[in-house]
């Protein structure tokens, strides 16, 4: 009996040694620390026509300390000032050229209304989203070269 019990904890323990050595696959939409900034990052932002949200896509890596933002991923960015500056006189379904400074912010519904009301503890699941609050931006003209690229691409 304890011969089987011993075995048992060797093959649990050496499991547990090989699963934990394993390199973890990337995850597109890992959570980004907060106070992550984006210093003069260049990509577009564009409007979900759906949801009437903005979000920002990075054309370039983002590198802050050790943490890098992989070119690509798209961040929903909060109301405010410079985010109107960005969308004013801009067609709702246009996107938008920009080098952008903002900064990550995170939001938990932890203690959302809906949390605190739920039924069951299966419907008291904790969402915690990314989004960035603008600082500044500066708009990136399109040149000939790219709307001429543009014009073959749709050929």
């Amino acid at each position: 009996m304890e011969k089987r019990l011993f075995t048992l904890v060797c093959l649990l323990l050496t499991t547990a040694a090989v699963t934990a050595g394993e390199p973890a696959k990337e995850d597109k939409a890992a959570k980004i620390r907060e106070g992550f900034v984006f210093s003069g990052t260049e990509g577009t932002v564009s409007r979900m026509a759906e949801t009437d949200r903005w979000f920002f896509e990075s054309h370039q890596d983002a590198v802050n300390g050790e943490e890098t933002v992989k070119a690509g991923r798209k961040i929903e960015m909060l109301a405010c000032s410079t985010l109107e500056g960005i969308t004013a006189g801009k067609k709702k379904n246009e996107t938008i050229a920009v080098k952008l400074w903002a900064k990550v912010t995170m939001y938990s519904n932890l203690y959302s209304r809906e949390r605190l009301t739920a039924k069951k503890d299966t419907d008291k699941q904790t969402v915690v989203t990314n989004y960035l609050f603008a600082v500044y931006y500066l708009p990136i003209a399109q040149t000939e070269d790219d709307s001429e690229s543009e014009d073959n691409d749709e050929k």
